[in-house]
Parts: C-alpha cells; sequence; structure tokens
C-alpha cells in the first residue's frame, strides 16, 4: 500500500485497519506491520501511560474529547476513563473506571489508580471521605462484571510508582489518606509499602515505612528500603545502634513475607536512596544495591581486595545471590557512583570511583589521576570478581552503560582519558577531544579488552537478552557527519552492529534516524521502530502527503541480522510531536506499539474519532502498530 492510499484511510474515518506503507530506505514494504485506529481521544497531558497485556492495550480515555461523552456514567464528562482494544482485532471496551496516569501491569492483569472524585463522589476504600486514589485491577482473561474490573478498596499514595511483575502489583499506601494504622504504632504519619496478590486478590501489608519511593519489582520480589524512623517507636533494623537509617529489605507477595536481604543470621545493611536493583532472571534472581558505610555502623567495606582504603564516607557495591542468601562485595568492596548501574541476566556493569578508594584515591584507568569514573563488570557466577574496563565514563548520564545480556556498551570520555584528553573517533576526521565514543565490551571472553566502535552517541538499544546483534544511538554533531544527508548535522541515528561468537563487526550498519528507538526482535531480522521528521534522508519530503512538510512519521525498517542490510520498510503512520516526541512508541508487548497522532497535523485537520460521536478535528488519537514477525 502506498502513502497516497494510507492518507486515503486516514481520511476514512470508518476504516480501523491501516496497512503500513512503504517508506524511505531501502527493501521492500514491511508487510508485518499494520496500523489501527482506535479512534479514542487520549487526554493531551497523555504522558506515555499506555499499558499492554498479551493482545490487549489500555488507555485513558478523554470524556470531553472524545465527543463530550460520559464514559463511566458519573454525570460528567470531565475524566480519563480506561479503555481496552483488542490489537488483533480492533475491538473496544470501556472498562467504565475513570483513571489517572498512573497504571501498571504484570503477567496476566492491568492496573490503574481510580480518583473517588471522579468516579462520581463515590467512596471507594469506605474510609469516610472522597479523596482517595484507589487501585483498581482488571483480566483481561475473564469477563467484564460486577468484580471485574475489581475494586479492591485498597488506598494507593498517588505520588509513588504502582509496579507490576508476575502476579502482583507493588505499591505505597498513606496511612493518613487511609485513616488506617498500617505500622502498627498508634499513628497515622507512614507510608507503608504493600502488594496485592492478582491470583488471589489479598493485599499484603509489610507494615514497614518508607521515607523515600524506593522499591523495584522483578522475578517474584519486591527489593525496598524500610525506613527506621519511620515507625513510631523507631527501630534500628541494621545493628548499627541508631534509628535513622533505610535499611535493606524485601518481599515475597506470594508467600505474604518480608525479610531483611542479608545471609542467615546476619543483620542487613543500610542503603543508598536510588542505588537498588534487581537483575538476573526468575530462575536466579539477583539484588544489586549500594551500602553508605557512614550509615552502615562506620564499617570500612572496600579497605580489602583491589584497593586499601582507609576511611568509612564512601558508598560501596554489593550483589546479594537470592538463591544462596550469600552477598558479595566485587573485587573486595569498590567504592561507586550510587545510582549508576545497569545489568542483565548474567552481568552487571557500574561506575566506581576512583577519588573514593585507597588511601589517595586509585587510577583505574592509568592516565595519572584519580578524577573519573571508571565501569567495571560482574558475572552473577562469579560476584566476588570485578572486571576493570579501564577506560574514563563521562560523570553525567550519558556515560552511563548499556548490558544487553553478555555484551556491555559504554561511553567513553574523551576528555576524561589521560592528561590531554583521547580522540577515540579520529578515524570520522574528528578533531577534537571532547565527544562520548561508543565501546563494546565482549564479556564471554574475560581478557578480550573493549572495542572501540569509533562513534560518538549518546545511547544504545538492546533487544531482550538478544546475543548477536547491537544497535547505539550515533551524534552527528559529536562526529562532525552528516550520516543521512540531508544537509545538517543535527540528527541522531541508529547503527547497528552483528555479533559474530560474542565480538562485534564493525563498522557498523546505518539503519535511519534514531528518534526514540525500539526494537522487535524477529529471529533472523530485526524491526527498529522510530520516529523521524520529514524532511530527513528516510522520511525524505511530504511523507504524510498532507501538503506541508514539518510532520513526524513513525517508521519501521527491518534489518537482516547477517550483515545489516534493509529488508523491508514502512511508515506507520503521523505523530503528534508534542505528545511524542519524548515518551513514544511505546512496545507494549512484543508484537504492539502504541504511538498518538494529533488530528490537526495531518492536513487541514482530521477527524479520526468521527464515528465515535466526536464532531472536531482538535485531538490526540491513540494508534497501535501490530508487528508481526515475518
Amino acid at each position: 500500500m502506498n502513502t497516497r492510499t494510507l492518507i486515503r484511510f486516514l481520511l476514512a474515518a470508518p476504516f480501523l485497519l491501516l496497512c503500513a506503507c512503504s517508506g524511505g530506505g531501502g527493501g521492500s514494504e514491511d508487510q508485518g506491520a499494520i496500523a489501527l485506529n482506535s479512534q479514542l481521544a487520549i487526554a493531551s497531558n497523555f504522558s506515555g501511560k499506555v499499558a499492554g497485556v498479551g493482545n490487549f492495550a489500555f488507555a485513558m480515555v478523554n470524556e470531553f474529547e472524545q465527543g463530550g461523552t460520559d464514559l463511566n456514567g458519573d454525570g460528567d464528562f470531565a475524566d480519563s476513563v480506561m479503555f481496552m482494544i483488542d490489537a488483533t482485532t480492533g475491538a473496544k471496551t470501556n472498562l467504565g473506571f475513570a483513571a489517572t496516569t498512573i497504571l501498571a501491569s504484570n503477567d496476566t492483569h492491568i492496573a490503574w489508580l481510580a480518583v473517588e472524585g471522579s468516579q462520581g463522589n463515590l467512596d471507594l476504600n469506605l474510609d469516610g471521605d472522597l479523596s482517595d486514589h484507589v487501585l483498581i485491577v482488571f483480566d483481561p482473561a475473564a469477563p467484564l462484571g460486577p468484580t471485574n474490573p475489581l475494586n479492591t478498596g485498597v488506598t494507593v499514595e498517588p505520588t509513588g510508582p504502582l509496579l507490576g511483575s508476575d502476579n502482583f502489583f507493588a505499591f505505597a499506601t498513606n496511612e493518613l489518606s487511609d485513616n488506617t494504622d498500617l505500622t502498627g504504632d498508634a499513628l497515622l504519619a507512614d507510608v507503608v509499602l504493600q502488594t496485592f496478590n492478582t491470583d488471589t486478590s489479598t493485599t499484603f501489608n509489610t507494615a514497614l515505612a518508607i521515607l523515600t519511593f524506593d522499591f523495584q519489582a522483578q522475578f517474584g520480589f519486591v527489593l525496598f528500603a524500610a525506613a527506621e524512623a519511620g515507625l513510631g517507636t523507631p527501630v534500628d533494623l541494621n545493628g548499627d545502634m541508631d534509628m535513622s537509617d533505610s535499611v535493606l529489605m524485601f518481599v515475597d507477595p506470594v508467600a505474604a513475607t518480608v525479610a531483611p536481604v542479608a545471609p542467615p543470621l546476619q543483620a542487613p545493611h543500610a542503603t543508598s536512596v536510588g542505588s537498588i536493583r534487581i537483575y538476573g532472571d526468575a530462575a536466579n534472581p539477583v539484588f544489586v544495591y549500594t551500602i553508605p558505610e557512614t550509615d552502615d555502623g562506620g564499617v570500612n567495606l572496600n579497605g580489602g581486595g583491589l584497593v586499601n582504603d582507609l576511611d568509612t564516607g564512601d558508598d560501596v557495591c554489593a550483589v546479594f545471590i537470592v538463591n544462596t542468601m550469600t552477598e558479595f562485595f566485587p573485587g573486595g568492596g569498590l567504592a561507586v557512583e550510587p545510582a549508576r548501574y545497569s545489568g542483565s541476566s548474567t552481568r552487571l556493569c557500574f561506575s566506581v570511583v576512583e577519588a573514593n578508594n585507597g588511601p589517595a584515591g586509585f587510577d583505574f584507568n592509568n592516565d595519572g589521576d584519580f578524577g573519573d569514573l571508571v565501569p567495571f563488570w560482574v558475572d552473577f557466577a562469579n560476584p566476588s570478581v570485578a572486571n576493570n574496563l579501564v577506560i574514563a565514563q563521562d560523570d553525567g548520564a550519558t556515560g552511563l552503560p548499556r548490558v544487553c545480556g553478555d555484551s556491555i556498551l559504554i561511553l567513553a570520555s574523551e576528555a576524561d582519558q589521560g592528561p590531554n584528553g583521547t580522540n577515540y573517533n579520529v578515524s570520522l576526521g574528528d578533531t577534537d577531544f571532547d565527544d562520548q565514543v561508543f565501546f563494546h565490551v565482549d564479556t564471554t571472553n574475560g581478557s578480550a579488552p573493549p572495542t572501540n566502535l569509533e562513534l560518538a552517541g549518546t545511547d544504545a538499544v538492546c533487544a531482550a537478552e538478544s546475543p548477536d546483534f547491537l544497535t547505539i544511538i550515533a551524534s552527528e554533531d559529536a562526529n562532525g557527519i552528516d550520516f543521512n544527508i540531508d544537509g545538517d548535522q543535527s540528527d541522531e541515528i541508529s547503527f547497528f552492529f552483528p555479533i559474530s561468537n560474542g565480538a562485534i563487526i564493525k563498522p557498523g550498519v546505518r539503519v535511519g534516524s534514531a528518534g526514540n528507538t525500539i526494537l522487535q526482535d524477529c529471529g533472523t531480522t530485526v524491526r527498529f521502530i522510530s520516529f523521524a521528521p520529514e524532511g530527513t534522508s528516510v522520511a525524505f519530503g511530504d511523507v504524510n502527503k498532507d501538503g506541508d512538510f514539518d510532520d513526524y512519521i513513525l517508521q519501521t525498517i527491518q534489518v537482516r541480522k547477517s550483515d545489516g542490510n534493509t529488508m523491508a520498510t514502512s511508515v506507520l503512520g503521523t505523530v503528534e510531536p508534542n505528545v511524542g516526541e519524548f515518551e513514544f512508541p511505546i512496545l507494549l508487548t512484543q508484537s504492539i506499539v502504541a504511538f498518538p497522532t494529533g488530528e490537526s497535523t495531518i492536513g487541514v485537520g482530521v477527524n479520526l474519532n468521527a464515528n465515535q460521536g466526536d464532531p472536531d478535528m482538535f485531538d490526540t488519537i491513540l494508534f497501535l502498530g501490530r508487528l508481526d514477525c515475518p
């Protein structure tokens, strides 16, 4: 189907399924990418809140923008109401409950928060007021009925996260909002971690307060930091003779138990805010966290191993293997940047702070100073060993490592490597020393040094644990090259690198403009889904044939893994940049992608939800892309 046919489909509102049209670049039309107009208007402050379970997508529909329709039967049209869309048939189901932008999915259910005042002023948690946010849970495999969606009656603190994993949801509850003493301290002053089991429809109260929303849910567990001072009578949870720490605990929502993160008969550790992670997999979950020495009894945790540190003021990395309840300090204890972790099912990468290791610092990258951040990696099968990559990283967010299965991508900081810096992308004609350049690490060969990919960039993209390719996002400006030959050097471009037996194959193959890029692994091919502005080599000209050249389109590009050649391309649709530029596309499941289309961005305007009774052309409509692997 060509682009003109696609636009005819867009203009004809009764049509629902839209075949993707051919886009720029090589290859044939991507027949496996099909766009679906949900005909549902989403709120302008949507913030990317869409979730998926199986073949179903869930999104909030704005009553006012959906033709001024009362969708939850409360007598007004000022709410956002949860809908389910079947991405296979296009069928839409109104779930009847108002929703906020806080929603999540686990393996089988969707959950969101309903505001009592938006649901007809109903007291959903029966606490005597109408001001709460209450957990609603829906099972898409069960019939719609009086208890599906289920009003759990559980109050959730709306400023914190709602996390879904396996068969549970994890969240925080404010005692004052719930009018319930959850910690047993005879006060209503705490915020308490709770979980909801979707198999049994039961809530588990940990009875432990949290001071920050610092918890992670994955592989059947919730890892969190319990606040000693948050209990009515403060308790010393880590045995360091004070009661002011945040201490590591974990929840098993199925067994409805809470326990310390510690080997048997040992006290748990205090932890740094924002540093807790869950890696590994369902068969071998691994907890990773940072321990602040000053909050953990003033014990020197990095005084042995690779460095001989003498103080007790560092943040030290620790790894906890859940199956064996054993704790390890990689490298014998290394002071790290607390929140700079990245991991996979088998590997961990973290940033070591040179200045905080050893009596006067430690030069881990051999450049003559002690002022760098240097990445180390760990194999979870041997977590006491830390492998030094001997390259300095940037100290900002752009320097974070990316772990893709057994492969690691790091952004090396040219300015921090050596007394005068090091030009890592000189092969491209670059002449400066201030870029962030990608290096690849083959961790299956522990002795192999990092491979310089000679491209400066901003980020890398993984497709699950795929071991046979990697994708990086390169910056034209940083490399001084107009990669997509569109007359400027302001774009970010995705490059594809095949991997063979752990080794990366250079040079990379340019795939297209990056935008926000997500990947779908299809075995012998990989599908790139990303935005591209009209006027680039990928989306050159008026791609959506609406008479202008200022739109964003959503493109798909299928690439053959063995050599990076483009096999097929398509354009799924037009994207509303004000809503979708930074948060979309969203890969809801392995075969469903979501993106917003603004009615006013197509020509002089198109009414994409006219079939639902809406009279205008100013809405933002949710589209789904169904992605079938060849």
